[in-house]
């Protein structure tokens, strides 16, 4: 777990956030692994790692309610205080990340009629899909969550953020408490 999770009480948005995060750095992992399989393999095997890729991009896709809680909280309570630059950043980050998980699953879901064009374009994709996610999620827990820490000062305001998160709901790969004592660290 990181410095700023550890710091941070059981439930707090953002110590939830970075938890999710880990989960999500996971997939990422499990997705470049699948890349380097089917970059030589044979249509057959090939397309059973396709379908292991396309359930990776739909369980990724669940993870749009943090993002949703991250623009429509985070992101909005920290322009209410005035910084803006981060968070518009962010979000135009979301929407490319958005547009490529959904291109991964779209891709993934369809009948392959060409393998070799296929895996090299699947592949490309989870290689700049994967660098992307990694590189902004460092922005987040670098940037944006000290920002956020920083500027928010007052707990009712942050237990008020708490109540309108647990409105939008969380990733179906929620962390359950004490997560992050049984899994490995989370460095980003």
């Amino acid at each position: 777990m990181n410095l700023i999770s550890r710091s941070l009480p059981e439930g707090h948005i953002i110590k939830t956030m970075i938890l999710e995060h880990g989960f999500i750095l996971a997939m990422l992992d499990e997705l470049e692994d699948l890349a380097q399989k089917i970059i030589n393999a044979e249509p057959a095997i090939g397309e059973k790692c396709l379908a292991q890729i396309n359930t990776l991009s739909v369980n990724i896709i669940a993870a749009d309610p943090h993002n949703q809680r991250e623009e429509d909280i985070l992101f909005t309570s920290l322009e209410e205080k005035g910084i803006t630059g981060p968070p518009m950043l962010l979000r135009l980050e979301h929407e490319t990340m958005r547009q490529m998980k959904y291109k991964l699953a779209e891709m993934t879901s369809a009948p392959v009629q060409d393998w070799i064009n296929t895996a090299s374009e699947v592949t490309s994709l989870i290689y700049g899909m994967c660098t992307t996610f990694r590189q902004h999620m460092h922005k987040e827990y670098n940037v944006l969550y000290s920002i956020a820490l920083k500027a928010i000062t007052d707990a009712s305001w942050w237990t008020d953020m708490k109540k309108m998160c647990d409105r939008i709901g969380y990733c179906s790969f929620y962390p359950e408490p004490g997560w992050e004592t049984t899994h490995h660290s989370v460095s980003i």
